[in-house]
């Protein structure tokens, strides 16, 4: 079987100070997929598995390099969502535990989004049941993450009624976190570990920084609340660098991003940045490649471009004015009733080796439908969504590379000019010989370019198919724009 290397397509693979490199992109796996890939068997497949797998579930583990139908080293797993009793996550996530740590990469996020949202069941306000959560948590991260995570308490009332922690509170919990790895951890060469920055403004920011910033980490992590304005989150890293932050930062990772276009955006930055830090790498995840594929049933067919959303028509706009665009995927929803099962058609995205070779009939395996009709068991959910990653890995290469064909040259796409623009603020913004007072004005001046990239112009396709406004309670399902054509699930 020839594994196809994705991670390779990434300059940053084989020179990690390449000043060409993308930032690195990182599928935020889910327990069925970690569980499937990892072995567990699928009751329903009576007759077998799919030919496609010709090395059984570890054809779906893409962090193994030598039996994944691709391989791609970069990945990250929440101690919110793992098995933290670590004789059971053996058993049942070894794509997790038993990874070869030389070839692949595990960021492990710590889990606070869960507790704080209560998908898990920690008292927060007990620091006793805190400390055999942090316990637990860092005993896992040490066995298998490239990446560990202090237990941080992010603060927003409104995206997380469970958590009732005022900022004085989130932070005092999250320094706790900070005290209990020195206290009990011993670390390891090269080990890194990573520090979140939190509050809900600026000054809040600024004084979570101030407390925390004496503490030893290597990497600093951003939730997705603070780069919802691509402005302030700037201006968050202009004051971040002048406080010294980056210079024993080796990654600058930014949580949920499943905007295309800010995806080109972070690999400016993190070209900007290295005109000071040669080697600082900037991550992010995202979900949606998974989720979309467990909660909506669709898989990814390819990117396009969709057509900036502008309040006035084409032929209404001033002379000269740019028809802007930004890049998103197009899907299209796959068979999942009973009446397909052993259907020979072809799956319906022929974009990723898996697609190529798989038919209707490999997912509609039950012979007893679920309560909605379903013929879909958990290894048709997870054959889904390693094709979905697959191609969400290859449209960021596609559109990095693309990205910088039309830079090197002259821009000949509207889309290309707001990425000239935003590159020549950031490159002056991080140069070094640009002080702070003339970053925050470059980035004032700039505000235009920069809030392209801001978050507020997205929705997500569940709200859009739920008819409602998006609240942004979640991350885990991708942002479309509000007038893509997509076939959702009540068409």
């Amino acid at each position: 079987m020839t594994t196809f290397n994705l991670a390779a397509l990434n300059p940053l693979f084989s020179n990690h100070t390449a000043q060409n490199a993308y930032a690195v992109f990182l599928p935020a796996v889910q327990p069925f997929y970690v569980e499937t890939a990892s072995g567990q068997n699928t009751v329903h497949r009576t007759a077998g598995l799919p030919t496609a797998l010709s090395s059984g579930y570890s054809s779906l583990n893409f962090l193994n390099p030598d039996s994944g139908l691709f391989h791609y080293k970069w990945a990250l797993y929440s101690a919110g969502m793992a098995q933290l009793d670590l004789e059971k996550a053996k058993e049942r996530q070894g794509m997790i535990m038993n990874r070869d740590k030389e070839a692949s990469f595990l960021f492990a996020d710590s889990g606070g989004y869960q507790v704080a949202s209560k998908t898990i069941n920690v008292d927060v306000k007990n620091e006793v049941k805190l400390d055999e959560f942090r316990a637990k948590s860092l005993a896992w991260m040490n066995e298998c993450a490239s990446v560990i995570m202090p237990l941080d308490f992010p603060q927003s009332k409104r995206r997380l009624a469970g958590e009732r922690l005022s900022f004085d509170e989130a932070l005092d919990k999250t320094e706790n976190s900070l005290k209990f790895i020195v206290r009990e951890h011993s670390r390891r060469p090269n080990e890194i570990i990573a520090n979140v920055v939190q509050g809900a403004t600026m000054a809040e920011q600024e004084i979570w920084l101030q407390r925390l910033k004496g503490y030893s980490t290597d990497a600093w992590a951003l939730p997705w609340r603070l780069h919802e304005s691509v402005q302030s989150t700037l201006q968050l890293l202009v004051r971040m660098d002048e406080m010294g932050l980056f210079k024993t930062c080796r990654y600058l990772h930014f949580f949920g991003v499943s905007r295309l276009h800010f995806a080109g955006a972070l690999t400016l930055i993190m070209r900007a940045m290295r005109q000071k830090y040669p080697e600082l790498v900037i991550t992010y995840d995202s979900a949606a490649p998974l989720t979309i594929a467990a909660t909506c049933g669709q898989a990814y067919t390819t990117w396009h471009i969709e057509r900036f959303r502008g309040k006035r028509a084409p032929d209404m706009r001033d002379e000269g004015e740019k028809d802007i665009g930004t890049f998103t995927f197009s899907h299209t929803p796959v068979p999942a009733d009973i009446s397909f099962r052993g259907s020979d058609d072809r799956f319906p995205a022929l974009t990723s080796p898996l697609g190529l070779q798989l038919t209707v009939g490999d997912l509609c395996i039950r012979e007893q439908p679920t309560d909605n009709g379903g013929a879909w068991d958990e290894l048709s959910t997870s054959l889904v969504a390693a094709h979905n990653v697959y191609v969400h890995v290859l449209a960021l290469t596609q559109l990095n590379a693309l990205m910088d064909q039309e830079l090197k040259s002259r821009p000949t796409m509207a889309l290309s000019h707001v990425f000239a623009d935003f590159r020549s603020i950031v490159d002056r913004v991080f140069s070094p010989g640009t002080s702070s007072a003339k970053a925050m004005n470059a980035l004032y001046s700039g505000k235009d370019v920069l809030q392209f990239f801001d978050r507020k112009n997205e929705a997500k396709l569940f709200d859009i198919k739920q008819g409602e406004l998006p609240d942004w309670s979640s991350t885990d399902l991708e942002e479309f724009p509000e007038l893509t054509e997509l076939p959702l699930m009540h068409e």
